[in-house]
């Protein structure tokens, strides 16, 4: 529930691991940068390069372009408006991101995970990363070892009660953060529905409901 936890202070970052299996460092930045400042103020906000330098490890606007392209052709963000003095605005492309995740937690086998990252990144015309660590790994230790049980939850549509939901802080905490991602656009209604139906009975047993003055969970 790490991320969860996170994301009450407003840092939320789907599958982080898998991500950095499909993304560079840079790319990888970028899109959290983008990310959390859409998250932290208004959708419709521009970012320009002054900010995401402000705000991340960039030094200069190349880096950012070159991560920036390679963002739009992986299909993790959408550029909305581009203003050269105001800045751009950017859409986070969910739906996407959700897909290759998927994807790659549907894999058990760590080799081949980094494998379908790669071969993800190929087929928008982007170059593999993963290379060396597929070569040095394939036939190893690892590459006989299954993933019997994801080690990292993604809650976005299919969340599985488990044994890391042990206490009623985690409940609290994940209703809240759905009830952030509605209300941010990062889930759609329906599948904030279908996912609450999941967790409000038990939510309930642990005394946990809705204030309905300002929308968040509480303990009662």
């Amino acid at each position: 529930m790490k991320q969860n936890k996170l994301s009450v202070y407003g840092h939320f970052t789907i599958n982080p691991f898998h991500l950095n299996k499909v993304l560079t460092l840079n790319e990888y930045h970028l899109f959290d940068t983008i990310r959390y400042i859409l998250e932290s103020n208004d959708l419709e906000k521009r970012i320009s390069n002054s900010l995401i330098k402000l705000e991340s490890h960039f030094l200069n606007g190349e880096q950012i372009s070159n991560a920036k392209n390679n963002l739009v052709k992986l299909k993790f963000i959408k550029i909305v408006n581009v203003d050269k003095r105001l800045g751009t605005i950017y859409k986070v492309n969910y739906d996407s991101i959700c897909d290759i995740v998927e994807k790659i937690n549907s894999e058990k086998n760590s080799v081949n995970r980094l494998v379908i990252a790669d071969e993800y990144r190929k087929s928008v015309g982007l170059s593999e990363i993963n290379k060396t660590k597929i070569k040095e790994y394939r036939n190893s230790e690892f590459d006989n070892k299954s993933i019997a049980k994801d080690r990292y939850i993604f809650s976005n549509q299919n969340i599985t009660l488990s044994s890391n939901i042990d206490n009623s802080l985690d409940y609290q905490l994940m209703l809240n953060d759905l009830e952030y991602k509605l209300q941010n656009l990062a889930i759609s209604k329906t599948e904030y529905e279908k996912t609450i139906t999941k967790i409000k009975d038990e939510a309930s047993r642990n005394n946990i409901i809705l204030n309905n003055e300002n929308g968040k969970w509480i303990t009662k």
